[in-house]
């Protein structure tokens, strides 16, 4: 496992508490510090991040290289698992609606 910076991956720029978004899921706005840590947590017990981190961060830094130095393969299999497209969504939302 590999260790999680505690200020951030300065290869990628993305320093918790650098920087804040608007979060789609909240409604408001969060450091990246938050987002690092309101995702699922798995059988080790590591906290993982949200699954929307990289589409959130991307336009404000290398969040793809943050998630490579910080985090293991499974880990990001894990954060990234049943991630649904937003056609797939609608395309549920409007079977079920049938």
């Amino acid at each position: 496992m590999k260790e999680k910076p505690e200020s951030g991956d300065t290869e990628s720029g993305c320093s918790a508490g650098a920087f804040r978004r608007h979060c789609r899921i909240l409604g408001h706005e969060v450091e990246i510090s938050y987002c690092l840590k309101s995702g699922t947590q798995p059988n080790n017990g590591r906290q993982l991040p949200c699954r929307h981190i990289a589409d959130c961060w991307y336009t404000v830094c290398d969040i793809v290289t943050f998630l490579q130095n910080t985090y293991t393969q499974e880990e990001i299999n894990s954060i990234f698992a049943g991630q649904s497209s937003k056609i797939s969504v609608i395309i549920s939302a409007v079977r079920k609606s049938k």
